[in-house]
């Protein structure tokens, strides 16, 4: 069994170093999401006797200004490139992810050179869900508009492929991807279910002991403090397998690049089968993009 320690932030619990050495004395393999900020010597110690499948960092810029005026964090970058350094010195396998936002895009290449620095892996998401837990959806998301998502997915490809000799079938690929269904073919009705792991082999239980398919749903959700949890995992499996998701989607021809689903549906429009227009919009012009690149790889090619 795979468990991932999230937030929030993990490391604030106060009993941390008893909750992640019991769960691996119950023989679970252990990944935790953290934001590297707390990070210190002795946690570093527990890590390197009792080492955790990985630890992912989420960063958020390459400078202390970056972090002050994205997260308000003056000594931020400071803390968690501190912490880094030591989980990589203790020998603790770490992965960067990076969210591109208004603040912070524009120092998207300095980060990738400081993970090359640093030669650790780095995972990189152009979208991001609304903050389903506040009490209110918010009327503005910090995040990229979807054209300059589509710009920075773009710039994700080239800086990770460019130099690769099969970066042009690399794009036609992607394009190809993209191509109608054919003119004939009838729309599909999607099957029941979030058409991922959700609710099949995979859960979430928040820190209220919540369970819900999804760590991005908040329904179907049981509690279990009042219920046990076989009892709670197979309700929410079955009442996984009644949501049906947007058959627009389904029958899309973006959608094996779209990173739109279910869950996105839901927070987004409080309905699983209404589209994300925000993806609708990435999409379209994430093609025009990459259409526009291929011509400009074609001619310098020439």
């Amino acid at each position: 069994m795979f468990l991932l320690l999230t937030g929030g932030e993990p490391l604030l619990y106060p009993d941390f170093n008893r909750l992640y050495q019991e769960l691996l004395g119950m023989g679970i393999i252990i990944t935790l999401n953290t934001n590297g900020t707390l990070i210190h010597a002795p946690l570093v110690e527990l890590f390197r006797h009792n080492p955790p499948r990985r630890i992912n960092i989420s960063l958020y810029g390459s400078s202390d200004a970056v972090y002050t005026d994205l997260c308000r964090n003056p000594k931020g970058f400071t803390q968690v490139s501190q912490g880094i350094k030591m989980l990589l010195d203790a020998g603790i396998q770490v992965k960067i992810n990076f969210t591109p936002t208004p603040q912070n895009h524009q120092d998207m290449e300095n980060v990738i050179r400081l993970t090359e620095e640093w030669g650790v892996p780095i995972s990189m998401a152009t979208y991001m869900f609304p903050p389903i837990r506040k009490m209110k959806a918010c009327e503005e998301i910090n995040r990229l508009s979807a054209k300059q998502a589509a710009c920075e997915q773009l710039h994700i490809i080239q800086r990770a492929y460019s130099q690769d000799s099969n970066y042009k079938s690399r794009i036609k690929s992607i394009l190809q991807d993209m191509q109608p269904r054919e003119e004939k073919a009838e729309a599909i009705d999607p099957p029941g279910g979030l058409l991922c792991s959700a609710g099949i082999s995979s859960f979430w239980v928040n820190w209220k002991g919540e369970l819900t398919p999804c760590g991005m749903l908040q329904y179907p959700m049981y509690n279990l403090r009042e219920c046990s949890f076989g009892k709670g995992w197979e309700a929410i499996k079955e009442k996984s397998r009644q949501i049906f998701t947007s058959k627009k989607c389904f029958n899309c021809r973006f959608r094996k690049v779209c990173q739109g689903c279910g869950a996105a549906s839901f927070a987004e429009n409080g309905d699983f089968s209404i589209p994300v227009l925000y993806h609708c919009e990435l999409n379209e012009e994430y093609e025009r993009l990459l259409k526009q690149h291929l011509i400009e790889i074609e001619n310098n090619s020439l």
